[in-house]
């Protein structure tokens, strides 16, 4: 297991200027990248100007193909390279957090996976990726500057040598590096790397939320260790509920974030029970037409309700069943203070049941909150392309 919020050093490489003064004294520059490193390395980049900072991102052509306009005139091109397992870190400028991605997209906007913000790559730079652009772009004007005319000088920022003596002390402000973050996940939905604190959060990527492929990975985890005899049934259940309950608890937690709503509204939702099936489902349904009852039978739904029950008499009675569970729950096969049995057969059931109600609230959230389609396409297109090639 990784190391929570880890330093990851940079990938190095090395950043060469050829600049060129012709014999009119008008200045013009070339730009190379290399690496030595034996790390993986990815680069993307950001349109910087001398005066005024960091102005978009780049798009970074293939062979032949160029880059994208500039914003401004005299707008300098400054290529940024990865952490040493090809990714990049990003603050979020609003609240603020740190998290990691695959690259900075150009087509698509950046999306924070904590507060949801939907915004341009560049924006999310930073404080030493920063100072590195700002050391970039001051050493390629002071090549500039001295240059002389009929003449070339060449210049360069060689990250491998900074990279492979970090214990010289003091390190250069414009090295820069990411912080590895609490979970890793490739998003379902556009297949995109994200690696964000906490357990649940948006794709920087798609802005699709991974509370749902989340869930269905911990419910597979459970089941497993049910089929190995490693976890009793009855703890299986318990936690398999309380899974959900977390899971669905963030959910409504962004709603309440992302909709405005009344105070009465928002408190009732901030106090939704979702160890309590009826209750949970009818709040839902009565507040944003969520209706996660939709997919299931009457039986389903049924026998949620009453493992919903005896999960509760596992937690609070050391599963000796109560009046109270016996009312509610029409159970007739036991009798008050007689021990509650559980079966494989019944985690199986609970585990389909709430995989079941888990899509339906992922949908409606999805709904109301549409992810970007820019990467859900990509990835859609090359499904179909393997698809094709396997036939």
């Amino acid at each position: 297991m990784r190391q929570d919020f880890k330093e990851i050093g940079h990938t190095g490489g090395k950043i060469s200027f050829s600049i060129f003064g012709d014999d009119d004294g008008k200045v013009s520059f070339s730009t190379e990248y290399s690496s030595s490193s034996p790390f993986p390395a990815t680069l993307s980049g950001i349109y910087a100007h001398h005066t005024i900072g960091i102005c978009s991102t780049l798009k970074l052509g293939g062979m032949g193909e160029p880059f994208n306009e500039p914003p401004l005139p005299e707008c300098i091109p400054v290529f940024l390279a990865s952490d040493s397992e090809g990714k990049f870190g990003h603050d979020c400028p609003v609240c603020n957090k740190h998290f990691r991605s695959e690259s900075l997209p150009v087509n698509s906007p950046l999306i924070c996976p904590y507060c949801g913000l939907h915004a341009a790559a560049h924006k999310f730079i930073t404080k030493s990726q920063t100072k590195y652009v700002e050391h970039y772009v001051s050493q390629l004007y002071m090549a500039f500057e001295t240059v002389r005319p009929g003449s070339e000088q060449v210049c360069e920022i060689d990250m491998d040598s900074i990279a492979g003596d970090l214990e010289k002390e003091p390190v250069p402000d414009y090295y820069y590096t990411s912080t590895a973050q609490q979970t890793e996940f490739k998003c379902q939905a556009c297949s995109r790397y994200n690696d964000i604190r906490g357990r649940f959060g948006y794709c920087s990527s798609c802005g699709t939320r991974n509370n749902k492929a989340s869930f269905k990975e911990y419910l597979d985890t459970v089941r497993e260790q049910v089929n190995k005899k490693g976890v009793r049934p009855e703890d299986a259940i318990k936690q398999i509920i309380s899974d959900f309950d977390s899971t669905c608890r963030n959910y409504v937690s962004e709603l309440v974030k992302k909709v405005r709503m009344k105070r009465s509204r928002k408190n009732e939702l901030t106090k939704i029970k979702f160890h309590e099936i009826d209750h949970f489902c009818e709040v839902l349904e009565r507040n944003f037409d969520f209706k996660l009852k939709k997919p299931l039978s009457q039986n389903e739904y049924l026998v949620a309700k009453k493992l919903f029950l005896r999960r509760h008499v596992y937690e609070h009675n050391g599963g000796e069943a109560t009046e109270q569970y016996i009312r509610e729950s029409d159970d007739t096969s036991v009798q008050i203070g007689e021990l509650l049995r559980e079966s494989i057969e019944n985690v199986h059931s609970l585990s389909n049941i709430l995989s079941k109600m888990i899509d339906v609230l992922h949908d409606d959230f999805l709904e109301l909150f549409p992810p970007e389609k820019f990467f859900i396409e990509i990835k859609k297109q090359r499904d179909q392309r393997w698809s094709k090639n396997k036939e």
